[in-house]
């Protein structure tokens, strides 16, 4: 089994989700304000039914996170606190237990720990972590967007083969937000974007 966590800096808290032999079998909603029916429906149609088509959750801006198991993730912190602050981390009774409810990787630790967003610097613990996660998440993917890229309005088949595959979600999103959908041939590749239709 394998789980993931979706979050989205649009959405107050985060999704998690669960696969059993690379079939989907737990979607659990972790938010603060419920789904409205389009974010509902968008999100429930984009899931994908077998765990390899997970990166197609990129289209939508949403990141998804492997969870690794407590001990891992607790270790992981204690290494990049010892690595970040010189000293090693003094771990609390209760600090795997609060470790366990949360998704973190290598990349969102060290963001973390060289933030300079005031609930993040200077007070780095597990519980300061997880306290504040949904805030560290949000800012964790807005910096993950590309910057200073002029997007044309219009697809371009030349200009999307130069993006990097961090890059290529904000560019559809570019287009999705211009009413275009991806066209897809007879195997299900996109071949171009045009205006969506209501039928």
């Amino acid at each position: 089994m394998t789980n993931y966590t979706i979050s989205s800096p649009k959405l107050k808290g985060h999704l998690e989700i669960q696969y059993n032999e690379g079939v989907l079998t737990i979607v659990k909603m972790v938010i603060k304000e419920p789904l409205n029916e389009v974010q509902f429906r968008a999100f429930m149609n984009a899931l994908p039914q077998y765990e390899a088509d997970l990166n197609k959750l990129e289209m939508l801006n949403l990141s998804v996170i492997l969870d690794k198991p407590a001990n891992e993730k607790l270790g992981l912190f204690c290494k990049l606190y010892e690595v970040f602050k010189g000293i090693k981390y003094k771990v609390s009774p209760a600090d795997s237990g609060k470790i366990k409810l949360i998704k973190v990787d290598e990349d969102i630790l060290v963001f973390y720990f060289n933030s300079s967003h005031f609930l993040f610097k200077g007070k780095h613990s597990i519980g300061n972590l997880v306290k504040y996660y949904n805030e560290l998440m949000s800012h964790f993917i807005q910096s993950q967007k590309p910057q200073g890229i002029n997007y044309p309005d219009h697809f371009e088949q030349a200009f999307q083969n130069k993006l990097t595959s961090k890059e290529l979600p904000a560019y559809w999103a570019h287009l999705r937000t211009l009413g275009l959908v991806p066209k897809k041939d007879r195997v299900g590749a996109t071949i171009d974007w045009v205006k969506a239709t209501n039928n």
